[in-house]
């Protein structure tokens, strides 16, 4: 299993701004910011789905927001996506759900266009639960290299997250 170090040294071969912030529980966004004391709508989660042909494909968006399951299926080409398991998660990233970077994963990366479209810092997955990132979106984009859709539902509030 991968952890805060393997994410350390990748922010250290790409040069970026970023770092590593201890913050007890933050397996869930709410938890996240109010472990940094920051607002929800600066977190952001990566959620790894599986489509129906067995591709895994994983979503990074605002803490608060929630995938629209049948437009992202659409937007992939496929009938339909499901959730990964816990360990399916873990499998696939490398990282235990809950703790998933938006950056240094192997796997097809969508990056939902509202985060996109931030400028500056916000916080995410730092490679388990009790460690977060504090990464520019920017250096997302740029060292994951994901596709830019829009896969959330404006309106929706993702309430088991926050």
């Amino acid at each position: 299993m991968r952890g805060p170090s393997d994410l350390a040294k990748l922010i250290g071969e790409n040069g970026i701004r970023a770092r590593l912030i201890p913050a007890g529980d933050a397996a869930t966004s709410m938890k996240a910011a109010t472990a940094l004391g920051v607002e929800i709508s600066r977190i952001v989660k990566t959620v790894v789905f599986i489509d129906n042909e067995g591709k895994p494909h994983a979503v990074v968006l605002l803490g608060s927001r929630r995938v629209n399951q049948s437009k992202l299926a659409k937007l992939l080409g496929v009938r339909r996506v499901r959730l990964a398991t816990r360990s399916e998660v873990a499998e696939l990233t490398g990282y235990e759900a809950g703790g998933v970077p938006p950056i240094g994963i192997p796997i097809d990366t969508i990056i939902d266009s509202e985060l996109a479209a931030i400028n500056g810092e916000v916080y995410a997955g730092g490679g388990d639960t009790s460690t977060l990132l504090e990464i520019r979106v920017e250096d997302i984009i740029k060292i994951q290299r994901p596709r830019i859709m829009a896969v959330t539902d404006t309106s929706s509030i993702d309430e088991k997250s926050i």
